[in-house]
């Protein structure tokens, strides 16, 4: 909740109870939270680019394979 107060302190989101759920609350980006996501989007690509072309498609699979191994096992921790 500490996240979700500091972006909406920041103008980022608007946050307003569900209309049909009273234990909900939705979440809206604002016109600022769809600027910073974008703008945020646009920094990541490039290095999400140059970071995925140093590996072989092989090497992405394995990757793949051994973090969804580590999240399974921090879930199970979890509980």
């Amino acid at each position: 909740m500490v996240v979700l107060k500091g972006l909406e302190d920041q103008g980022l989101i608007l946050r307003s109870p569900h209309p049909r759920h009273a234990n909900v609350l939705e979440l809206r980006l604002t016109g600022p939270g769809h600027e910073a996501l974008q703008a945020g989007r646009e920094r990541v690509e490039p290095v999400e680019k140059r970071l995925l072309e140093a590996f072989s498609s092989r090497e992405l699979a394995t990757l793949r394979e051994l973090l969804t191994r580590w999240s399974d096992a921090a879930e199970r921790n979890e509980t």
